[in-house]
């Protein structure tokens, strides 16, 4: 199933695949299967009138996608430890790939934090924390 950038906003919105399907994060696949069966008789696009304004097919598409994230452990793994970003994530597919992609990704992060703790340890910083000492 292709991710268009407009489902790809509503998960980014929305954040939280479990919200959506309204399970608790450890709920088994046979909970996620039955609620989502039951979302997909309410939200699918053949059963809601397009009237409203609400485009029924774009929340049926998000709702399949929480589905299939959540059912396959190793993407629902990832999920929960780097949210809605491994969605586009290329080319993964076991949880090994899914660390590696997710620690090379998160590394720039905290190699930005400790260059900005040294820089401001050498400027204007250098004296907080000295009391430590005192007392050790």
């Amino acid at each position: 199933m292709a991710i268009t950038d407009n489902t790809f906003h509503r998960v980014q919105a929305a954040g939280d695949f479990y919200k959506a399907l309204g399970v608790s994060p450890l709920a088994d696949d046979r909970t996620i299967k039955s609620r989502f069966r039951r979302l997909a008789a309410q939200h699918h696009p053949d059963k809601i009138n397009q009237g409203d304004g609400i485009p029924s097919d774009d929340y049926f598409v998000y709702l399949k996608l929480a589905q299939d994230t959540l059912l396959d452990p190793a993407r629902r793994f990832a999920y929960d430890r780097f949210g809605p970003d491994v969605l586009v994530w290329s080319n993964v597919k076991t949880v090994q790939d899914f660390l590696f992609t997710g620690l090379q990704r998160s590394i720039p992060q905290y190699v930005g934090g400790f260059v900005t703790i040294i820089i401001l340890n050498f400027t204007w910083w250098s004296n907080w924390g000295r009391y430590v000492s005192d007392y050790l």
